[in-house]
C-alpha cells in the first residue's frame, strides 16, 4: 500500500493490519526530535549520494534510521 502522508498512530494502524507501507511521514513533534536527533552531517557523505539521471539536479543524499518496522529515509 501507498500512501502519502501518515502519522505515526496511522502506520502503527496499518502494520497491526500486517499491511505494507510507503509513504511520508507527518513532521509532528515526535518526528521532529527524531529528525534534529539525527547528524545532518552523516547525510553529506560521499556514501550517502546518488546520482539521478531524469532530473536537473544530479546528486542526492539519502540517509536511512530504523523506525518502527522499517526504515526512516531523509533526502
Amino acid at each position: 500500500m501507498e500512501r502519502e502522508l501518515y502519522s505515526k498512530k496511522s502506520i502503527e494502524d496499518a502494520l497491526a493490519l500486517k499491511m505494507n507501507v510507503i509513504c511520508g511521514v507527518i513532521k509532528d513533534r515526535e518526528m521532529r526530535k527524531i529528525l534534529l536527533a539525527m547528524d545532518r552531517n552523516s547525510i553529506y557523505e560521499k556514501e550517502n549520494r546518488v546520482s539521478l539521471k531524469s532530473t536537473h539536479v544530479y546528486n542526492v543524499y539519502i540517509k536511512s534510521m530504523e523506525f518502527m518496522q522499517g526504515k526512516q529515509i531523509a533526502v
